[in-house]
């Protein structure tokens, strides 16, 4: 796997040694496909990847692309913006790692198999502005809470 490229037309992205995917730039991120059988699914650069443990999403990025962390097993921490305003379909799928999530203020969409899969996703923090969350999104998670804040 390499450990650089880019993930949207003004997004880089760069995986270091400790674990840790660094996204900045601009913009959206791309959107990736989850459809293994589909000829021309795009699949991200980091599609099921065991070495990713930490994502960190610097300000300015707008959106989180469908299929973006598919199976990182070991994806245990998410830093998410409040610069981002959309969470693609099954952006977080299969994260079994994941423990704690928090939604940032512009999110106002759950969609569907966001989160499916995430075994240890015991922690969920939503903006008030949540309008919708799919009946997928949350499916086969540990939810133990899930917390409001005012935006």
């Amino acid at each position: 796997m390499e450990n650089f490229g880019v993930c949207g037309d003004n997004i880089r992205w760069e995986l270091q040694e400790d674990g840790k995917l660094l996204l900045n730039g601009s913009g959206e991120m791309y959107h990736y496909g989850y459809n293994p059988f589909h000829k021309n699914t795009r699949f991200s650069p980091w599609i099921r990847s065991t070495e990713i443990k930490r994502v960190i999403i610097e300000d300015g990025i707008e959106s989180i692309g469908s299929g973006a962390f598919i199976g990182c097993k070991n994806l245990e921490e998410v830093y998410i913006p409040d610069s981002v305003y959309s969470i693609g379909i099954s952006a977080f799928s299969g994260c079994a790692s994941l423990k704690s999530i928090v939604i940032p203020r512009g999110v106002s969409v759950i969609e569907q198999e966001t989160f499916m899969g995430c075994k240890q996703l015991a922690s969920v923090t939503l903006p008030d502005g949540i309008t919708k969350i799919y009946n997928s999104a949350f499916c086969g998670c540990a939810m133990e809470s899930v917390d409001l804040f005012e935006v």
